[in-house]
């Protein structure tokens, strides 16, 4: 376990440098949640998007065009989206008396059916690899069986979401294919992962009471230094498991980091602390895995 421990001392070491750096490049998400027609591949509306929100597509086709392409789509369930239709006349302006032209608005909905819920047929195929921006992420067979071993709840694929829900004690991830690549899905897994571990249940880190919006605006604070913790799990994981190439695969961890020490007055001193909470999540997460001894201090 010493060996771990210095990995662990590295990988934080190195977040703090590079968040002291200041040449830290804006976070950005590892997998998408853009919603598309698959004719024209543009992104449907904020509106749109807030409608099918709860769906795992990242395609979408009205039925008539479903039927026109010749998708099996027998048993789908549509969902509805919305678009302006505007029209366009000419009327006479009542203080120049002149003719002008005039534009009018009418919110229109229909239905659309999401690519995930179309059987996979060789026009689907043709489909997807024309328009669609998914990677053929390779699943890593030996992590997936150890990450197996923890018995956490691990739902993919039912939102477009990554999150961990502490009154479920699930978590939820988007497909692996909707990722920049394999190894942020893991990482995003060992975020959630982390998360799970402070569960009563577990290492007793969360606090199980109910909050009202007020006090949760309050508690701001907390729910930061849980973000660190998971994230400097997360990196932690990455490094013992190979998935950090080199120091660049670092920056947008320590980009996520520099955004949550807001709420805690930008000390990075906070990041040490919170990786000590992260070695005993690492430590009890790799103990349930099967793949190093017990190290799990008390808290």
């Amino acid at each position: 376990m010493e060996r771990n421990k210095n990995v662990n001392k590295i990988v934080t070491d190195n977040i703090i440098s590079l968040i002291e750096s200041g040449k830290l490049p804006e976070w950005s998400k590892a997998f998408k949640r853009i919603k598309r027609n698959i004719d024209s591949k543009k992104n449907y509306s904020c509106l749109n998007q807030l409608l099918l929100s709860g769906d795992t597509s990242e395609y979408y086709i009205t039925p008539k065009k479903a039927i026109a392409k010749k998708l099996n789509f027998k048993g789908a369930k549509t969902k509805i989206v919305t678009f302006w239709k505007v029209s366009s006349y000419m009327a006479k302006n009542v203080k120049t008396n002149e003719l002008e032209e005039k534009k009018s608005f009418l919110l229109r909905f229909y239905n659309v059916i999401g690519f995930d819920s179309i059987a996979n047929t060789e026009e689907k195929r043709k489909l997807i690899e024309k328009k669609s921006e998914y990677k053929n992420n390779v699943r890593l067979e030996e992590l997936d069986k150890m990450i197996a071993n923890i018995g956490a709840t691990i739902k993919t694929g039912q939102s477009g979401m990554a999150y961990y829900s502490p009154s479920a004690h699930e978590i939820s991830l988007p497909k692996i294919e909707t990722f920049t690549d394999s190894k942020s899905y893991y990482k995003t897994l060992f975020h959630e992962l982390a998360h799970w571990t402070g569960h009563e249940t577990n290492l007793k880190r969360h606090n199980e009471k109910k909050y009202t919006f007020e006090e949760r605006e309050e508690r701001k604070q907390e729910y930061s230094y849980e973000e660190l913790v998971a994230e400097i799990s997360s990196a932690m994981l990455a490094e013992y498991f190979n998935l950090n190439d080199n120091i660049d695969d670092l920056k947008n961890s320590a980009s996520y980091l520099k955004a949550w020490l807001e709420p805690l007055k930008n000390d990075v001193n906070m990041i040490v602390h919170a990786s000590s909470k992260a070695d005993k999540a690492v430590n009890f997460i790799l103990d349930k895995m099967g793949v190093a001894p017990s190290a799990i201090d008390e808290a």
